[in-house]
């Protein structure tokens, strides 16, 4: 069960094709089944295809992650998290002790899957995405659903402390974060 639940939530794939300037998202995972005796049984989404294709020939653009160490992880922001900082630290020299980024709350919560990209409430999300606006904090206020965690405590006690003490016990990833007003 926690396979399944593991790898049926939040299994949308945000890509970014700089070569083709082409942004977008899939979802991987189409289905997945578990028998005790067969085992897991795990169904790719069709659009998924072409780029699992491509990772098998060569893995140039992609970022490779352990999936027993994904499947070890028990929430869903853990893993976004982990997908996120394990495609930061491909850009790393031997020689960085540690590399800053700087996220928005808007997107972070876009890149969490907070926002479910493929429901009817984000469809002007996508519209705006697929147009090529990149301020989070616009497309954010077209959002037609329930904004998760409006309050950055919230956020913060719900969803980065526990991915960042989950992060630091089951994986090699360490992360601190600081949080800047704006205006």
């Amino acid at each position: 069960k926690d396979v399944k639940d593991n790898i049926g939530s939040n299994n949308t794939i945000f890509y970014e094709d700089d070569k083709n300037q082409r942004t977008g998202f899939f979802v991987l995972v189409e289905s997945c089944d578990f028998d005790t005796e067969k085992g897991i049984t795990i169904n790719f989404g069709k659009t998924a295809t072409p780029f699992l294709y491509e990772l098998q020939k060569s893995s140039a653009g992609f970022t490779k992650l352990k999936v027993s160490t994904i499947l070890g992880l028990t929430s869903s922001y853990s893993i976004r998290l982990y997908e996120l900082f394990k495609k930061i630290m491909f850009r790393m020299s031997n020689n960085m002790p540690y590399l800053e980024v700087e996220y928005g709350l808007n997107e972070l919560k876009f890149i969490l899957g907070l926002i479910d990209l493929n429901s009817k409430e984000a469809k002007k999300c996508r519209e705006m995405m697929r147009d090529g606006e990149t301020d989070y904090d616009k497309i954010i206020e077209v959002f037609e659903g329930d904004v998760p965690y409006k309050r950055v405590d919230n956020f913060r006690r719900k969803v980065l402390d526990i991915a960042m003490r989950e992060l630091e016990a089951q994986t090699e990833i360490r992360f601190e974060y600081d949080t800047v007003r704006k205006g």
